[in-house]
């Protein structure tokens, strides 16, 4: 594996080499030596090779690059023309001129950047259902849908499954929806999917919101409101000027989403905060809603919405985030339970102390207004109990320490095991130290059967939050200047998934094709 100079290639010298360093050889033939010359070459082709070491190390440059795009969700071309250019002149006045020439034989082209996201991004696709079909758990999904810049319908699927003792939460599934978005749609896509991949089917469960006639109608008119003045550049102008000259605590509505629970909240608020401006500036303008803000009872109602979706968005976020669980909503919403029929009681006495916004008002409400509050409340309550039939757990699943052996069913191993597990002092260490679901994994070895009743219910999602806080990522990606794309899954599925490609796999693969 030696390198001689051009002035040992004279034939006398050459020969006097072989005579001295190889005199073993020297009767051989020329066939022999030929094979010796393809043999140095695919040694230097191989794992340990310069050759193969420089080739590996120009390539998976090219797909770190390429999944620094993706992590950004930028443009492809960013790479060649930025990422590019940077780097050479980093390297020129830091390094030196010679090293430059050596990033040349990195590609980082539109085509190559977009094809190394893809095999990424399948790579990622290929490690999270081998995890989701050894998940000794089995696993549970969310699923959501919205529509993109280019009123493209996206549907996002989110898994959340058990490996390695430890729980993952990670995007299953991201594809645009071609036509209707009716529930067999989506059931189709997702049932599909499950098939080519040979995925068991789990359990989810949907929401639905319910609001009385008046009420809605006064919702409804909100947004007219709000959507006469946000929607006009001039009218947006004229009451930021008039907010400002009120010394008002805010300067602008908010824009209600119907994709977004929190907007309602929000915007029913502003609003109510705003209603004096707002009268002040239609007054000016001498339009209809004018009307809607002099009448005490549309008043009442905005107060009444205002904090009714507030005490909805409060119990929402209660129950979003990476590590909450089904527990934790069981708990909460029948908390929130409680409260609706508590609400219900105070009404029909005329008690209104726990609505903010309406008990700052003059006038209290009337009699027919109070039974709609109670007509309201009733049929959310009732609209919970019909999403959520069950909201009772394993007792033992949040504090299993506290829990008598003798109100679990007898004969199933359950009860022997609580007690085993309630003498555990290391059980009762971890149990402090991390969250039910994360502690339930890691006894499952020690208390199998607790663990195949906690685990499962654990891993069920409380909400649509993972969806929810991830679309902002892909209208990033699929921005106004990049409405083209049709489902950029690809890039989507590196910007926001925990795993990542296996990079040196993937160099592995191209170093054995050499067209790439």
């Amino acid at each position: 594996m030696k390198t001689l100079s051009n002035e040992s290639m004279k034939p006398s010298l050459l020969k006097r080499h072989l005579e001295t360093n190889h005199a073993d050889k020297k009767d051989r033939d020329q066939t022999y030596f030929q094979r010796l010359g393809e043999n140095v070459k695919w040694q230097r082709l191989d794992k340990t090779g310069q050759m193969y070491q420089k080739g590996a190390g120009i390539v998976k440059a090219s797909y770190e690059v390429a999944l620094l795009v993706a992590k950004n969700m930028k443009a492809h071309t960013i790479a060649e023309s930025l990422v590019m250019p940077a780097a050479k002149i980093l390297v020129k006045h830091v390094i030196g001129e010679e090293a430059v020439a050596k990033l040349e034989s990195v590609s980082l082209s539109n085509n190559t950047v977009q094809r190394r996201i893809e095999e990424m991004s399948s790579d990622i696709a290929d490690q999270v259902i081998a995890g989701v079909r050894a998940s000794k758990f089995g696993f549970a999904i969310q699923l959501d849908e919205s529509t993109d810049v280019a009123n493209c319908c996206q549907l996002l699927v989110y898994v959340r499954f058990t490996q390695n003792n430890t729980v993952k939460t990670e995007l299953l599934l991201s594809q645009e929806l071609s036509s209707t978005t009716k529930g067999k749609d989506i059931f189709n896509v997702l049932d599909n999917f499950f098939k080519q991949n040979e995925l068991d089917w789990g359990k989810f469960a949907l929401c639905a919101k319910v609001l009385p006639p008046k009420l809605l109608s006064c919702l409804n008119r909100v947004i007219k409101i709000v959507n006469f003045v946000k929607t006009s550049a001039l009218n947006t102008r004229l009451f930021k000027l008039l907010c400002e000259d009120f010394g008002s605590d805010h300067i602008c509505l908010l824009y209600h989403t119907e994709v977004r629970w929190l907007s309602r909240g929000n915007t029913t608020r502003r609003l109510f905060e705003l209603r004096d401006e707002l009268l002040i500036f239609f007054m000016e303008k001498k339009h209809d809603f004018q009307k809607d803000l002099e009448d005490e009872e549309f008043i009442s109602r905005l107060a009444y919405l205002s904090d009714f979706f507030g005490a909805l968005n409060h119990l929402n976020l209660s129950f979003q985030g990476p590590n909450c669980s089904v527990s934790d909503f069981i708990l909460k919403l029948g908390a929130f339970v409680r409260k609706l029929d508590l609400w219900i009681k105070n009404v029909e006495r005329k008690r209104y102390g726990m609505f903010e916004l309406l008990t700052t008002l003059e006038s209290e409400p009337n009699d027919q207004f109070s039974q709609e509050i109670v007509h309201h409340l009733s049929l959310l309550k009732a609209e919970l109990m019909y999403y959520f039939p069950d909201v009772t757990c394993c007792a033992y699943i949040a504090h299993p320490f506290s829990v008598d052996p003798a109100d679990l069913p007898v004969g199933t191993g359950e009860q022997e095991e609580l007690i085993d597990i309630q003498a555990d002092e290391t059980a009762k260490m971890k149990h402090k130290e991390c969250s039910p679901m994360n502690f339930w994994v890691s006894m499952a070895s020690s208390y199998p059967t607790l663990a195949r009743h906690a685990v499962p219910q654990l891993l069920i999602f409380p909400s649509t939050w993972e969806c929810e806080q991830v679309f902002s990522s892909m209208m990033t990606i699929k921005s106004k200047s990049r409405n083209c794309l049709a489902a950029p899954r690809h890039d989507f599925r590196c910007a926001v998934s925990k795993v990542m490609p296996r990079i040196d796999q993937l160099v592995e693969k191209k170093q054995m094709q050499p067209s790439h």
